[in-house]
Formats: structure tokens, sequence, C-alpha cells
């Protein structure tokens, strides 16, 4: 398996470019939940054996579930746009927090003696509510992440709300 060099990485995934997302997704929820859930279950499950759930909250357990158990390979981009636009949404609805906005350690301990305590921020919450460029995931030697659907650990909590 060769490397990237991470400028290339970063080009590929659009690291650098600012969500934008579909219009015609936004505020649709649930019908977007059901519509990814049918595309997934047909992917990879026999559909008439997997008993979609009727409320909200476990449609969106399920797929969850089933995004976290998914073998790494590429979707179709009408199916990403939707997933994006679903996780922007959620996003907003559990509200950003803004890194340049967070305390560094000597504004916390202004007497300590950390060389560099002020370029460092301590902070305990939702990783995935920062807006920062990058944030670190722990990896397996695979480096391909967790495929327990609803383990928790960092890799899980990552996916499921930024995507796969």
């Amino acid at each position: 398996m060769s490397q990237l060099p991470l400028d290339k990485y970063s080009s590929l995934i659009y690291l650098k470019n600012n969500y934008i997302p579909s219009m015609l997704y936004l505020n649709r929820n649930e019908a977007i939940i059901n519509e990814l859930l049918d595309i997934l279950l047909k992917e990879s499950y026999n559909f008439d054996i997997v008993e979609i759930p009727s409320g909200y909250t476990d449609k969106r357990n399920l797929l969850r579930g089933l995004l976290n158990a998914r073998e790494a390979k590429p979707l179709d981009i009408e199916f990403l746009q939707k997933l994006d636009s679903l996780l922007q949404t959620e996003l907003k609805e559990k509200g950003i927090v803004k890194v340049e906005q967070l305390k560094t350690v000597a504004d916390l301990f202004p007497h300590n003696s950390f060389t560099h305590s002020d370029k460092f921020i301590l902070w305990q919450g939702d990783i995935t509510q920062l807006n920062a460029h990058a944030i670190v995931n722990a990896a397996n030697k695979y480096m391909l992440g967790c495929f327990q659907p609803f383990h928790a650990c960092i890799d899980n909590a990552i996916h499921s709300a930024a995507g796969p």
C-alpha cells in the first residue's frame, strides 16, 4: 500500500473547501434517512429480512450502525450529498465550538511552568463539534477504523458525525 503526501490527500478529500449543502436535501432529515437506509440495505443485505424501525431515532441509529459496519469502498455522489446534508444539519443542531474562543493553558493557569502553555488548549467535550481544520484519530494498523456499530470509541464517534 503506497502512501499519499498530505497535500495530495487533502485535495482528494476536499479538506480546504468549505461545505456548501445542496438545497435539494435541506430540512428533509427523515426522508433522507429513509432513502439512505434503502440504498445501504440493498447494497449489502437481504432487504426483506431487515426490519426498518418506525421511529426517527431508531432509523437514525440503524443508519449509523450500517455506516459503521460498512466495508470501506466508494459511495455514489448522490448518496454522499444526502448524507452530508443530514450530517451538517445535525451538526448545526448540536452546535459548533469555536476553537479560537477557547482558553489556552496559560489563560487557565497563569503561573504554570509549562513552556508553551500559551499555545495549548485543554478542552473536554464532543470532538465532533470542534470547528478545527483537523482532528487526530487513533487508528488501527490498517487505517480503516472501527467496524463495530455503536462501539464507544473515538473512531466510531468521528465517523458517525462526519460520514464514512
